[in-house]
């Protein structure tokens, strides 16, 4: 099990560069901290609506993103052996 500050981070990244989507939308991992992630997205007219402003479909990714990273730092790996969530 990962419990060191740079082991949940390496295990944060490597979900992180896993996820198609964020590299897609161009996201990218900001600050992280035990149970906290943040994920930038720049606003560009490949993740807008029709009115310029970031489109809630991006929105709602980065949102799961970060869910989801933040769990991934949180969880023992004792209970998933494939390094990621899994349900």
């Amino acid at each position: 099990m990962i419990n060191d500050a740079v082991g949940i981070e390496r295990r944060i990244r490597t979900s992180f560069a896993k996820q198609g989507l964020m590299r897609t939308l161009g996201a990218r991992l900001g600050n992280m901290i035990s149970g906290q992630v943040e994920i930038v997205l720049i606003s560009k007219p490949g993740v807008s609506q029709q009115h310029g402003c970031v489109h809630a479909g991006a929105i709602s990714a980065i949102a799961d993103g970060v869910a989801g990273c933040a769990a991934v730092g949180m969880m023992p790996m004792a209970h998933c052996s494939c390094g990621s969530l899994c349900f």
